[in-house]
């Protein structure tokens, strides 16, 4: 359910508090190497993010289309068409 909650809040277009953005995220199974189906959700941590406003480090994505991990970088999860990337800084700049 956290799941549905999660893609909802952060495709809306409504802000979102970067506390939320991390609490909701740390209830969201964290990547593993594997298959992972479309509408399936996980998080990466970004090793290079510095936690600005409380957000954390944890990035959000949204499985597009079948697609398997295989320990890709961020950088290269940010290329790939069958997932979605959503960074809180991403959800900061639609302001």
């Amino acid at each position: 359910m956290i799941n549905l909650q999660t893609i909802h809040m952060l495709t809306s277009g409504g802000k979102i508090d970067s506390d939320i953005y991390k609490g909701m995220l740390e209830l969201i199974e964290p990547v593993k190497k594997g298959k992972y189906q479309a509408y399936d959700v996980f998080t990466v941590v970004d090793d290079k993010h510095e936690d600005e406003a409380g957000e954390g480090n944890l990035v959000f994505v949204h499985v597009n289309e079948p697609f398997t991990y295989e320990a890709q970088t961020l950088e290269e999860l940010e290329e790939e068409d069958k997932v979605t990337v959503i960074k809180y800084a991403d959800l900061v700049k639609q302001d």
